[in-house]
């Protein structure tokens, strides 16, 4: 019962994470992520969340958990295991999403004349370097969100993982 329970609760905490990885962003100046004040950033995490919920809900439910499950029948589950899973099913979807960007866009640079500076390779892949960093705030917000979510279900449903 605690373990679903866990399942249920876990992604609640997936707000806090992105606050935290966003405030992160933008203390570094993070283009996209910089927030004038605090308010602006709580705006910024409430604006975020909702989405990033139901993410970690529909992953939660439909990866997650019998994924845990699976290991708790085999007596493989621990507490790192769950932290491990729960960081890379956070980090997974951004992960996957931001390699085909950057295979596409190699891809497209590698179509593009290279006799001029602007429309050759290198000003293809400037794009990625401009990117780049508001592509690793997403990521990390995916693996901290991940990580958070594995640690409120093994702090809700610790007793049912230590048992095995």
């Amino acid at each position: 019962m605690r373990l679903a329970m866990g399942f249920v609760v876990s992604p609640l905490a997936i707000p806090l994470a992105l606050f935290v990885v966003l405030g992160g962003a933008s203390l570094a100046s993070v283009r996209t992520f910089a927030a004038s004040s605090f308010f602006g950033l709580v705006r910024q995490t409430a604006a975020l969340s909702p989405i990033a919920m139901i993410i970690g809900y529909l992953v939660t439910f439909f990866i997650a958990a019998p994924m845990v499950t699976w290991l708790l029948n085999r007596g493989k589950a621990t507490r790192r295991r769950m932290l491990i899973l729960g960081v890379c099913l956070g980090g997974a979807p951004f992960l996957a999403y931001f390699a085909y960007v950057a295979a596409w866009e190699l891809w497209r640079a590698a179509g593009v004349p290279t006799d001029t500076p602007v429309l050759g390779v290198w000003g293809t892949l400037g794009r990625l370097a401009r990117d780049g960093p508001a592509a690793a705030v997403w990521l990390s917000a995916g693996i901290a969100s991940g990580g958070a979510t594995a640690a409120v279900l093994l702090l809700v449903a610790g007793e049912d993982i230590d048992s095995v």
